[in-house]
């Protein structure tokens, strides 16, 4: 057992495998939002409602519980659509009576990058000047 471990403390495979920034909700949700709430609100169950504002309709729903320091980490599935609205409520069974109207919602809108013609001559900033 000692000589499978033994193995890891050698410089050159320590420095491989003692850190890693590689943020495994990255691959499995591309798409979410984390959002931090005040501290009344942790362990509370909240419904998470995602919008289409042009179309007038629901994307995805969802429940979920704001972590023990008050962030909820939403995933979404879907793609959005240029308008949308993220609403999240707390009336929900298992949250606390007493939070059951609070409701925030959220609306944005997706801006999409224009694409240049390959004749368009692209300038660097560097420094206050342009070359």
């Amino acid at each position: 057992m000692m000589a499978g471990i033994k193995m890891y403390q050698q410089r050159d495979i320590a420095r491989l495998t003692s850190m890693n920034s590689i943020d495994f909700r990255d691959a499995g949700f591309p798409r979410r939002i984390s959002i931090r709430f005040p501290e009344q609100l942790t362990f509370q169950t909240a419904n998470v409602i995602w919008r289409d504002i042009k179309a007038n309709k629901t994307i995805e729903k969802k429940t979920q519980e704001v972590d023990e320091h008050g962030y909820l980490e939403v995933p979404l599935k879907e793609k959005l659509n240029t308008k949308y609205q993220l609403e999240v409520n707390f009336d929900h069974k298992l949250t606390e009576e007493k939070y059951h109207k609070i409701k925030y919602v959220y609306s944005g809108k997706i801006m999409r990058k224009a694409t240049v013609p390959n004749n368009f001559k692209l300038f660097k900033k560097v420094a206050g000047k342009i070359y």
